[in-house]
């Protein structure tokens, strides 16, 4: 049995509102919590979400013994507020302007509150994800470690492929630079359009064609996608 799915979170779901609690419970004790990215007390219903949940997708990581949500992320949609990592970081408008270069039918959307449940996590993915000073793995089996067990670079296929589903061109991550090199070492080359600014910890904002994204990671791995296409779309 396959130990966890992979899902967008249905909003006619009657089940909505259940699910999306118990999303925001695992943001609250990842973000505010473990990595105290935010203040627990700006949540005291235990709670954490904010004005950009109602644009965007929703994803979960459940694992099929339980039936519990284990991660999570979002991604926001082309709406009237923007998008945090243009509101929290400098955007360089050349730098902006290449990375899009050549694209018709331009449509962004923003990657966010990924959140994986401690229980779940590796050393290596809190690592990438809150950026401590940890020496990244390397060596010709990395790939395929990484494709076995780490559940950021499975739900990232994942979301690029319900992402492109969408008709989205492109993703906007503010990443840590951790996170960059370990997406970086299986074929997901993004492209940085801004310095590095202190934003729940030193980021750099990056722009992502989704395109290139998938063609980077098959090059590296012919059949990355194969497993994802069979038992989770």
């Amino acid at each position: 049995m396959i130990p966890f799915t992979f899902e967008c979170v249905d909003k006619t779901s009657n089940k909505y509102d259940e699910t999306m609690e118990e999303v925001y419970r695992l943001r609250f004790k990842v973000y505010c919590e473990e990595w105290r990215f935010e203040d627990p007390k700006d949540y005291p219903d235990g709670m954490e979400r904010n004005e950009y949940d109602d644009f965007s997708e929703h994803f979960i990581i459940r694992c099929t013994e339980d039936e519990s949500i284990v991660g999570t992320a979002r991604i926001i949609l082309p709406n009237a507020l923007g998008y945090p990592m243009i509101q929290h970081c400098e955007i360089v408008s050349e730098m902006h302007e290449h990375a899009l270069r050549g694209v018709e039918n331009v449509k962004i959307g923003e990657v966010s509150r990924l959140a994986i449940s401690k229980e779940y996590r590796k050393r290596i993915e809190d690592d990438a994800l809150v950026g401590y000073d940890a020496t990244l793995p390397s060596g010709a089996g990395v790939v395929h470690d990484l494709r076995k067990c780490n559940y950021v670079h499975e739900f990232y296929k994942f979301l690029l492929l319900s992402s492109v589903n969408m008709g989205l061109s492109h993703w906007y991550v503010a990443m840590k630079r951790g996170l960059y090199i370990l997406l970086k070492r299986v074929g997901m080359i993004y492209h940085p359009v801004g310095p590095e600014v202190d934003y729940h910890g030193l980021r750099t904002p990056y722009l992502g064609n989704l395109q290139e994204l998938r063609l980077g990671m098959e090059r590296k791995d012919p059949d990355c996608f194969k497993f994802i296409e069979s038992n989770m779309l």
